[in-house]
């Protein structure tokens, strides 16, 4: 499987998980001209920006990591456009990361930043 079809995939695999666990799905694959948003849900009246990542190995610093700064301004950045474009501006929002390493998922919620 090459590099798009294993983060579709995992990105799959946590849309599964977020649904089971009460997270309703608002955007996959978000895009607009400052940046991408993997997954958008809400749970408990906060809209949740979620960054999918994947290591198959601890070679290239772990999940967690690759969501460095630039990537970060990214998402916001993004976020802001999304909360304008659909009249949400006053939400509550929270940038979320979940991980997959080692065939073994995590959520991280409210990991940086905010708008």
């Amino acid at each position: 499987m090459n590099k798009r079809g294993r983060g579709s995939f995992y990105e799959e695999v946590c849309v599964e998980y977020l649904i089971k666990n009460g997270f309703d799905i608002l955007h996959r694959n978000y895009r607009c001209k400052l940046g991408e948003i993997d997954i958008i849900a809400k749970k408990d009246d906060i809209i949740r920006f979620i960054e999918v990542k994947f290591r198959g190995s601890g070679s290239y610093g772990s999940a967690l990591e690759a969501v460095d700064f630039r990537k970060q301004r990214r998402i916001m950045r993004a976020a802001s456009w999304f909360l304008n474009e659909y009249g949400l501006n006053d939400a509550q929002c929270s940038f979320d990361v979940m991980t997959v390493e080692n065939n073994e998922a995590r959520y991280y919620f409210n990991c940086y930043g905010g708008i």
